[in-house]
């Protein structure tokens, strides 16, 4: 088999399999993967006039490498009937990008998620955020991954589904995040914390203190754009963490076109300090996050300078209006009586020629 991983012109990387399978119809394909082996299967059964049934059959398994996240991975069938499997790779550490910074963000991995630390949240109100999510479950124990869902079509496009899913790196951890949430109430509503793959039973009365989401103030609040598409929302908020504590954090998604439901590319965020915002910057800014070079700067609105010309201009024509002496007051009377301006006098002046000189034909006899 040829290597797998292959060079675009741009400087990325991308895992690519290919497999000949023209023999087997789409349906007879199935491609699976469990943890990092990936295994193709096809199977082709048919029977002759006799009755007599023959089989064909396909089997591949293949080791994926350490860098490649099976949840990218892509598969296709081309018309010649080669199957395939592709996968976007972050790019070297020795690739040598030009810039001011060439070091590279760790961006922390969402690993394959073992069914038994896997919970399933749900009745969730529509005011709990996301970051305010994050900081109830970090209470209970340290976060593998963390997918809160929203409306991809549908009148409800863009806003929260009212539930997600969560994955703690240690089960008794889960298992604490059911004993302590299930059933409490988090702001309006009940919360439903049970297992991803069964069901457990349990109510609580009391209430969970869900973080509050205070007002931007804009000098600690930044812009982050240019963000891959493979950065999740837990991994860039591990990120943010390391300069500082967060007040908000806004992921944005495209909330129409054929793009509904997949990240825009940026998003805001918030710190409660202003000098961990300015260390984001600077620690951030330029650097790489998986294929990318993120763009960090504040949110606030620049002020726009208005140039010396136009300032020129406006003097100029007020003066002229000074000078004129025109009133535009809404309560102004006209000075002048209607029809009785200059051009009134004119026009009717006008009117008057026109009248004149088209009088009503005569006829005249000639006499001969």
């Amino acid at each position: 088999m040829e290597n797998p991983i292959r060079h675009e012109f741009d400087g990325s990387r991308k895992f690519n399999l290919q497999f000949d399978v023209q023999q087997f119809r789409p349906e007879e394909i199935s491609v699976k993967t469990s943890g990092n082996q990936l295994t193709v299967h096809a199977r082709h059964e048919e029977a002759d006039s006799s009755g007599k049934k023959s089989y064909r059959e396909y089997y591949r398994q293949y080791v994926l490498p350490k860098d490649v996240n099976p949840e990218f991975l892509n598969s296709k069938l081309t018309r010649n009937g080669t199957l395939q499997i592709e996968a976007p790779l972050p790019p070297l550490a020795s690739s040598g990008h030009k810039g001011s910074m060439q070091d590279c963000i760790p961006v922390p991995a969402d690993p394959e998620d073992p069914s038994e630390n896997k919970l399933w949240i749900g009745n969730l109100d529509h005011r709990l955020t996301e970051l305010s999510l994050i900081k109830i479950l970090q209470k209970y124990g340290k976060l593998k991954k963390f997918d809160f869902l929203y409306h991809k079509s549908g009148p409800d496009v863009g806003k929260p589904r009212g539930f997600c899913f969560v994955t703690y790196e240690e089960k008794h951890d889960a298992e604490r995040a059911i004993q302590k949430m299930n059933g409490k109430l988090a702001l309006s509503k009940k919360l439903i914390v049970k297992w991803a793959r069964k069901e457990t039973q349990g109510s609580m009365q009391d209430c969970i203190p869900v973080p509050a989401d205070p007002e931007d103030p804009s000098e600690n609040k930044l812009w982050i754009g240019n963000l891959d598409h493979r950065l999740t929302e837990l991994s860039l908020i591990k990120i943010l963490q390391k300069y500082g504590k967060l007040k908000k954090f806004d992921f944005l998604y495209h909330k129409s076109g054929p793009d509904v439901g997949k990240p825009r590319g940026f998003c805001f965020v918030t710190y409660e300090e202003k000098h961990d915002a300015e260390r984001a910057i600077q620690k951030m800014n330029g650097k790489l996050a998986l294929s990318k070079k993120l763009i960090v700067k504040w949110a606030r609105k620049e002020t726009q300078v208005i140039p010396e010309s136009q300032i020129k201009a406006i003097e100029a024509k007020l003066k002229l209006m000074e000078r004129n002496n025109i009133d535009f007051s809404l309560d102004r009377k006209p000075v002048i009586a209607p029809g009785s301006s200059q051009l009134s006098a004119a026009n009717i002046e006008a009117r008057r020629k026109m009248e004149a000189s088209t009088k009503p034909y005569t006829k005249r006899t000639v006499k001969r």
